[in-house]
């Protein structure tokens, strides 16, 4: 079972991030306290960190920085969480080089857990950049697009969704199928 780090302020996103993630088979351990957050991930070894940019008392430049210096923590997926999503915040993920960047206002739960099961491998998912350098990542997605996808949970056709990889550049996105009426991909 994959651990999920949640490092949130807010204690109902933190609680209501953890409960999603926990439903959907995911085990999770969460601080609202920035200088928790290295010693946590030291701890219990996190599959993925999703840490909120307003976490008070340390630069989350400087948590980023010694979480990707530890050879431990270096390859976890890291995303930030922006209650307000703003461009300034999304220019910071961007340049701290985090995996991904979720906006807490604008986004769903169930597209939280598709980023993570996307960022985990869970998800499947074809990785190209624009201009399109891989034609085989294309071609595999027009091949999975001409059958019947169908959620093999409750029958319903999952839907194709889009998701920026902040990690690769403005111009990277994944694309994935997920039902959103019971998060099943």
């Amino acid at each position: 079972m994959e651990k999920i780090l949640v490092a949130i302020k807010n204690n109902t996103v933190r609680e209501a991030y953890e409960s999603s993630l926990r439903k959907n088979g995911f085990e999770t351990f969460s601080t609202d306290k920035a200088k928790e957050v290295v010693e946590m991930a030291e701890k219990e070894n996190p599959d993925l960190i999703i840490i909120d940019i307003s976490l008070p008392k340390i630069e989350k430049l400087q948590l980023i920085e010694k979480l990707k210096k530890r050879e431990k923590e270096r390859k976890i997926p890291i995303i930030v969480y922006s209650r307000s999503g703003t461009s300034n915040h999304k220019e910071k993920a961007i340049e701290w080089e985090v995996t991904d960047f979720i906006s807490g206002i604008s986004m769903p739960l169930k597209q939280m857990v598709l980023k993570v099961k996307t960022h985990l491998g869970k998800e499947k998912s074809y990785y190209f950049n624009y201009p399109m350098e891989s034609k085989e990542a294309v071609k595999e997605m027009a091949e999975d697009l001409s059958e019947n996808y169908k959620c093999s949970n409750c029958g319903k056709k999952k839907t194709l969704n889009l998701i920026r990889d902040l990690s690769s550049g403005e111009k990277s996105f994944q694309v994935a199928f997920i039902c959103f009426d019971c998060s099943v991909d």
